[in-house]
């Protein structure tokens, strides 16, 4: 008798395992539903985010206009679609008060969306405002973080402020070594206060 119910209980769960065949056709059905809405949907994401670049690209031909206010519109609407470029010189014009008044938190607001998408020129730019303490707190050592992000990429006038800090042991380490690693990289690339720097190094 024992055995006979531990075999039925073993039936029972294993009957359990089996799917309903209600619920299988349920979840196949929400299924294709949830895949049409998602092909529907991507044309239009898909579209949004083609568009950006052109916003950009018009934004800045009114810009080296000198149209600053017409601009904005373009790079709001271009940042808002998640263009890195965009929201990088939206960035700007708020840091300038180009177009938009000025405010460098608000600057740096954009610069940070940018720069966490890799633009390396939003992150000199969001290094430069912790190094100056201009719309954040002044944190050389966030400096460093985000010239370094920018250096690795090549960006010429990342490595040379870089570098600059590692001369100087601001927000790292001083690192005369590391100054003259840095400085070179940038110099390099044929940027001027770089081989300035590196000049003055070999004259010490």
């Amino acid at each position: 008798m024992l055995g006979d119910a531990l075999k039925d209980t073993e039936k029972v769960r294993y009957m359990r395992r089996k799917p309903l065949k209600g619920v299988t056709c349920i979840k196949k059905i929400c299924l294709l539903a949830l895949l049409c809405l998602v092909l529907t949907a991507w044309p239009v994401m898909a579209e949004g985010t083609d568009k950006a670049p052109a916003l950009v690209n018009e934004a800045q031909a009114l810009m080296e206009a000198g149209d600053y206010e017409a601009a904005v519109p373009l790079l709001r609407e271009a940042a808002e679609k998640g263009d890195a470029t965009g929201q990088r010189l939206l960035g700007n014009c708020y840091f300038n008060g180009l177009g938009v008044e000025k405010d460098e938190q608000e600057a740096v607001k954009y610069y940070r969306l940018s720069a966490e998408q890799g633009n390396a020129p939003a992150q000199f730019n969001l290094g430069l405002s912790y190094e100056n303490g201009q719309g954040v707190e002044q944190d050389y050592a966030k400096a460093a973080e985000y010239f370094k992000l920018a250096a690795d990429q090549g960006l010429d006038i990342a490595q040379h402020e870089l570098g600059y800090l590692y001369y100087l042991g601001y927000g790292v380490e001083q690192d005369y070594k590391k100054a003259f690693e840095y400085y070179s990289l940038s110099a390099g690339q044929n940027y001027a206060p770089a081989q300035t720097a590196l000049g003055y190094m070999y004259y010490l």
